[in-house]
């Protein structure tokens, strides 16, 4: 393609311009008679256009002038420029025809909305015009200057009684071959659409795939037709499926063979180029024959096996060009709904009664499912899984013995693909909520329904308020099968091995959208900026002057109010006005509240990126600059010095391993970990006294040290709050208001939480906590009370997703924006293919090239024990693994040991080495003991790095872990003369291998000084340095700030031998010398204390109890 000037036709006489400007072509026109006649001029700003194109997109891209076409007149023939009662002889429901000077006439078919901007294709323009009358009047104006005069080609009328049932936004490209009159940025955007190279990246191994093919409405039937008919819509798609009609479904092997290529190049991230270059290459050394399927045909021939042509053609992504009320075209890639829905109810693996949540109820029952303990736990404990079923039952009561409540779940957020490129997607998710958490939170049992990334393919911008009419007509396209497919139900038929087949009639409401703040407040329509705007937030009608009141009473916006209010009245409400809101035919269930219920504030967008980042920091800023040095030591230190076992599952405080500054970028869950972070630093006296000793300038020590003591109950308040929120369940009493109407326990102790943020972390910039983030933690108990626990509609699991269904597959297409959402959904579509396949020959018991036995649709936990080399212990419970070395006495030296290694260059590494201490302890513990019993002087004692516990959780005891440096894990120990479990450090695992045991005396295992447990042969034993249990004596010290999540023990000195089944757990200990950087303390007093975490499960309960 050439790089010269670019150059402009005129689209009259055909004229090459030297130079593309509009000015030029326009000034070109005014100086032909063939061509002056075409010019048209805005009326608003009266800027002068070739054509009726450029002056419609024009007027769609400009607010003020189109102002004046939607409000500027009362009466719309006005605005057309034709005289009053011209419009009167269209009949009734009749469809009118534009005619344009020099092209064919354009019949506009039903399906425009009052209020709403339309566009029937790349040519021809309406938009709404809104007057008092009972009519819709859709204008086309265009205008010349003759005399004075304006004149006008065309209007259309529509009686506003009529609306299509499905809202149709989008039209087939009719007239795409007609495109001579198209500005440069259209021309630019089809010349670099034609010129894309896609190769094998085209779909075209597809059948009857057509990569310009554009979804029409007219697949879409009126409302009016059989309505049985539709509801068989599902089951005739799945008759379409040719792997439903075999008998037993089966590849041949060759295609087999590079199916399982497939897998491990392709499914495991590689590239396509890569499983191209090594099937090339295998051919070329004669390893495979020329008979062997090459990709194309092999997921063609895949494809069709597993879905059939029929089935295959519909299910494939389209693009779609959804055409905008500001005259431009979005292209969007989408699936058809009905083809994702019965991908899924076919699905066996998914679809199992263990994976529903219905249990063993009665589908068809009006409270199927529904939990009648008093706890809020999945979707289908709250009230609006309930309310909505006893709906449909009432809805539909000729389908009361069939019907089933079969609800969605949508995911719809942004994904960015790396800080390096400025590509971007926004995919549309779906899952059923009648399946359980645990299924829901797999990525098998999602489908993407579309892939929204048409901004990057239009030219130009437009303003916020015509942006976000765009992307409603977007999503109104994407959902435009839904809404009919809600109305009706669909026929099922519901298969469970050992149970009759069941007829339903299923229903899909959408129960909730799970996303971002700022993908839900573009799904409701509200403006996209939060400062200094009259309303605050999307769902309740909370002022922004109000935002930081903790006792503010919400009221929810319902959908009937909200569609009520006049565009100045939404304006008011920072609301939009929508001419075509996306979900205004979708059904949300029994909610009142509709969309504005359904996007809900959740914890990874609204606590994690919201209070708890703004406390973390707001925390070490706060601090004296010689304060922050220290922070950051002091977490270095503890980090570099203290082993978190990831088991315990407490905050991931890695990050901050070199300190707070270094730092760069942090994911929503570590930010939490921050919290918790600078709360351990904070047990440590030493650090607490660092502060209290370096205030910032201008603050007094003591009130400093008050403000201190508060922080920290709050960061422990957080860390409990964090745990609320993610627990798997609620007690109702403490969400629901009791019988009287009073607070819930929970709305009271969210109250009292942002009443603590506000004192004691004053938010100084901005809008200070008038924010979203802060205010909508007030809307937690009630969206818990309709949904179930908050981590239902948590988006910490759906951002994986967008991984899954969006970055992964991106790395396998050219990057392009202009084709990124296209090969994406191609990319997705194979991917599921042989996926499915895979699945179908496993259960078929057809798959050749992988035991039958080791195929999971949903993979499990790998067991991390290798049970070779693994010593089971005679009660089989505790496993000792990776062995140390063996340890016996010195025959010339009773207190000398001798090492015999695994490995012989373990013997030249003093690392490898046991600690002096330890050394010592098994020396006069082991044979040299007269209590308890001792090893004969030709006995053995076999050590091991690794124990594991009935628990699953790993002990690691080495002096030189991965030849690195030393790793004790610290464990909970029982003894027979505490009730509770105490901390010990494990410093060496052992097992008496071999030898006699003398002077048996001691029976048992106690916390007598130098006593110790009972040895025999065969046990299996640890030494550990333990504590003194009592912690009274740590009670008033000043520095020691109180904690309801940890506790204080003092070291002993002495070492202990132990059983190694009197350990219960792993356990978080951190040494109090943190704080001291590892100096000795001048005055010794707390020399040797430590802090023990308490369980992390116990945290949840202490936020309704603090």
């Amino acid at each position: 393609m050439s790089t010269g000037t670019k150059r402009r036709r005129c689209p009259q006489c055909g004229y090459v311009l030297k130079k593309a400007s509009l000015e030029i072509l326009i000034e070109h026109m005014e100086t032909s008679d063939l061509c002056k006649e075409s010019i048209k001029m805005c009326e608003e700003c009266h800027t002068k256009f070739p054509d009726d194109t450029s002056l419609m997109k024009h007027i769609g891209l400009k607010k003020q002038c189109l102002a004046r076409y939607n409000l500027g007149h009362a009466d719309p023939s006005v605005v057309a420029g034709i005289p009053s009662g011209q419009n009167e002889s269209a009949g009734e429901g009749s469809i009118m025809t534009l005619s344009f000077k020099g092209r064919k006439d354009v019949s506009l078919p039903p399906g425009a909305r009052d209020n709403s901007g339309y566009i029937n294709s790349f040519n021809t323009y309406a938009f709404p015009h809104r007057n008092n009358s009972n009519s819709s009047s859709y204008v086309y104006s265009s205008h010349k200057e003759s005399g004075g005069h304006q004149q006008s080609n065309g209007t259309i009328t529509f009686p506003s009684q009529y609306e299509h049932d499905d809202g149709a936004q989008f039209l087939n490209h009719g007239n795409a071959s007609d495109t001579s009159s198209d500005t440069d940025d259209d021309a630019r955007y089809d010349e670099a659409r034609d010129n894309e190279t896609l190769s094998d990246d085209d779909g075209s191994w597809l059948p009857g795939y057509n990569s310009d093919e554009i979804s029409s409405s007219d697949e879409e039937e009126n409302f009016n037709v059989d309505v049985e008919a539709r509801r068989e819509s599902l089951k005739t798609l799945a008759s379409m499926i040719r792997r439903k009609n075999m008998a037993t479904f089966h590849l041949p092997t060759d295609v087999q063979m590079v199916l399982d290529l497939y897998q491990k190049i392709v499914g495991n991230g590689g590239s396509l180029k890569t499983y191209d270059t090594v099937l090339d290459w295998a051919t070329h050394h004669s390893l495979i024959g020329d008979h062997i399927p090459r990709r194309k045909a092999m997921l063609k021939q895949v494809s069709e096996a597993v879905y059939g042509k029929e089935f295959l053609t519909i299910a494939r992504p389209k693009q779609q060009r959804v055409a905008l009320c500001t005259g431009r075209v979005a292209e969007v890639t989408t699936f058809d709904i009905r083809t994702v829905l019965v991908e899924l109810l076919c699905n066996e693996d998914l679809m199992k009664r263990e994976n529903l949540v219905f249990g063993d109820s009665n589908f068809t029952d009006v409270d199927a499912g529904i939990p009648l303990d008093n706890e809020y736990n999945d979707v289908n404990s709250g009230r609006w899984w309930r309310d909505t079923a006893r709906k449909i039952k009432q809805d539909h009561p000729d389908l009361q013995h069939c019907s089933v409540i079969w609800p969605l779940i949508f995911f719809i957020d942004g994904v960015a693909h790396g800080e390096f490129t400025n590509l971007s997607q926004e995919p549309v998710l779906m899952s059923f909520s009648s399946f359980k958490r645990s299924i829901r939170n797999k990525p098998q049992a999602w489908r993407p329904l579309a892939y929204i990334d048409y901004k990057g393919n239009m030219k130009g911008k437009v303003s916020p308020y015509l942006a976000i009419n765009e992307y409603h007509e977007v999503l109104s396209a994407i959902f435009l099968t839904l809404s009919g497919i809600q109305r009706t139900g669909m026929n099922w038929t519901l298969t469970f091995p050992g149970e009759e087949p069941k007829d339903v009639t299923m229903f899909f409401p959408i129960q909730f959208i799970i996303g971002d703040c700022e993908g839900h407040d573009k799904l409701c329509g509200r403006f996209s900026s939060h400062n200094n705007t009259p309303g605050l937030v999307r769902d309740c009608d909370v002022c922004t002057n109000q935002g930081d009141d903790p006792y503010h009473e919400c009221h929810f916006y319902t959908t009937d109010e909200m569609q009520g209010y006049t565009e100045e009245e939404l304006n008011a409400r920072s609301f939009h006005h929508i001419f075509h809101p996306w979900h205004g035919n979708l059904d949300f269930g029994a909610s009142t509240q509709g969309i504005f219920g359904a996007c809900l504030p959740e914890k990874t967008h609204c606590v994690d990126l919201g209070t708890t980042k703004e406390v973390g920091d707001q925390f070490p800023a706060g601090l004296s600059a010689a304060s922050q040095k220290r922070t950051d030591d002091v977490l270095s230190y503890m980090i570099l010095h203290t082993r978190c076992p990831p088991s315990l599952q407490f905050p991931i405080v890695s990050p901050y391993r070199g300190g707070l500054e270094k730092v760069r970028k942090l994911k929503a869950y570590e930010r939490i970990g921050k919290i918790f972070a600078l709360y351990c630093a904070l047990m440590s006296s030493y650090y607490v006294e660092f502060l209290y000793q370096h205030p910032k300038a201008g603050e007094e020590k003591e009130t400093a040290f008050v403000d201190l003591k508060q922080q920290v109950k709050l960061l422990e308040r957080m860390l409990c709050f964090n745990d609320w929120l993610d627990s798997n369940s609620h007690v109702k009493s403490n969400i629901d208001p009791d019988n009287d109407g009073n607070e819930s326990p929970a709305k009271q102790k969210i109250r009292q939480y942002m009443v603590s943020i506000k004192t004691y972390f004053p938010r100084l910039q901005g809008m200070q906590w008038k924010i979203t983030k802060f205010h909508q933690l007030l809307h937690f108990p009630w969206n818990i009370g309709s949904h179930g626990s908050a981590k239902n509609f948590d988006g910490a699991r759906p951002e994986y997703y967008g991984k899954y269904f969006c970055k992964d597959l991106t790395t396998r297409t050219q990057r392009r924006q202009i084709s990124l959402g296209k090969q994406t959904a191609l990319r997705y579509f194979e991917i599921s293919a042989v996926n499915e396949a895979e699945r179908l020959l496993a259960q078929s018991n057809t798959l050749s090239y992988m035991d039958i036995g080791k195929y999971e649709y949903f993979p499990a936990e790998k067991d991390s024990i290798d049970m070779s080399h693994v010593d089971v212990g005679m009660d089989n419970r505790y496993k000792f693994k990776a062995n140390l070395c063996v340890l016996s006495l010195d025959p010339n030296n009773r207190h000398q040991l001798l090492y015999k290694w695994p490995n012989k260059a373990y013997s030249t590494i003093d690392g490898f080495r046991i600690d002096n201490d330890t050394y010592l302890k098994v020396a006069s513990r082991i044979w040299n003991s007269k209590n308890g019993g001792r090893l004969s002087s030709n006995g053995h004692l076999r050590c091991f790095s690794e124990c594991y516990l009935p628990n699953g959780q790993v002990i690691r005891s080495h002096p030189y872990y991965n030849s690195e440096k030393p790793w004790y894990d610290w464990v909970t120990v029982t003894w027979d003369d505490f009730a509770d479990p105490l901390p010990a450090k494990v410093l060496l695992m052992f097992k008496i291998e071999s030898g006699d045991i003398e002077n048996y005396n001691i029976v048992g295992q106690s916390r007598i000084p130098h006593v110790d447990t009972l040895l025999k042969v065969g046990g299996r034993y640890a030494i550990v340095q333990t504590v003194t249990g009592d912690n009274f004596n740590f009670r008033g010290k000043r520095y020691h700030l109180r904690s309801n999540i940890s506790v204080r023990h003092t070291l002993e000195k002495e070492l202990r031998l132990i059983e190694i089944d009197t350990i219960e757990s792993l356990a978080f200990v951190i040494n109090n010398d943190i704080g001291c950087l590892g100096v000795e303390d001048d005055n010794g007093e707390e020399e040797g204390s430590v802090i023990m975490f308490k369980d992390r499960s116990t945290w949840k309960d202490l936020f309704l109890e603090l």
